[in-house]
């Protein structure tokens, strides 16, 4: 079965909003050990993760090519790039995970249309290499698709052990202009039939409504939420507790 892998919140500041969601109780490690890295990540228990995106750290050359609308001409996987480097959204994007992306691939490329499939590589916080693969859909409405990492995506033992108790995302809302034209797009690609516009991944729930524009709406977490642990800064990123 298919699961939510990741969902990227855009951030004005890397280090006041990874200190911030520390002071929750969250443990959050950066996505690499350079001194000018633009993400951190979250990882939770039911092996999805939150990705904090701060654009301001991206390559100048990126901000450039990205601001003169020039990655669109160079793909689906770049457009998609070019948009998290200029959206103003709070959500950025989110993917799913496939355990046979190859085969996944193959498959929405009969009906859609897609990037290739890349093979990806970057190291973590301590070092460690991963290799993931990916493909895009042109469509931006749609999630990009995952493999898991390998060797292992967590930089630690416990790192989806979390002070707080939070452990996973139950919820995602997603607005979209035509909601029955959204939900068999992800009911075609998937094969999940949805009722009432909710769709049943593994672990998380996906909900569509009707709204002006197509965009994630808002997360919400779940977990035995500890009471020493303030979380009404998480709403202020779009999060909120089940």
């Amino acid at each position: 079965m298919n699961r939510l892998d990741h969902v990227l919140i855009r951030v004005d500041k890397l280090e006041k909003a990874v200190q911030e969601f520390q002071q929750m109780g969250f443990k959050v490690f950066y996505g690499n050990a350079k001194e000018n890295c633009h993400h951190a990540l979250i990882y939770f228990q039911d092996e999805s993760f939150i990705e904090l995106v701060d654009q301001s750290k991206f390559p100048a050359l990126l901000l450039y090519l990205s601001k003169k609308k020039v990655l669109k001409n160079l793909g689906i996987f770049f457009s998609r790039i070019g948009h998290y480097a200029s959206s103003e959204s709070r959500f950025l994007d989110y993917s799913i995970y496939d355990s046979d992306i190859d085969y996944m691939h193959k498959k929405c490329k009969t009906n859609n249309k897609v990037s290739k499939l890349f093979k990806l590589k970057r190291e973590d916080s301590k070092g460690q290499k991963l290799n993931w693969k990916l493909f895009a859909f042109k469509d931006m409405d749609l999630p990009f698709i995952m493999s898991d990492y390998s060797p292992l995506k967590y930089p630690g033992n416990d790192a989806d052990v979390h002070p707080n108790g939070i452990l996973g995302i139950e919820a995602m809302e997603i607005a979209s202009t035509n909601v029955s034209a959204y939900c068999q797009k992800l009911n075609r690609i998937f094969d999940i039939e949805s009722a009432d516009a909710v769709f049943n991944f593994e672990h998380t729930k996906i909900r569509v409504v009707k709204g002006n524009s197509s965009k994630i709406r808002s997360l919400t977490l779940k977990g035995e939420l500890q009471s020493d642990f303030d979380l009404e800064s998480l709403q202020s990123y779009g999060i909120f507790m089940s």
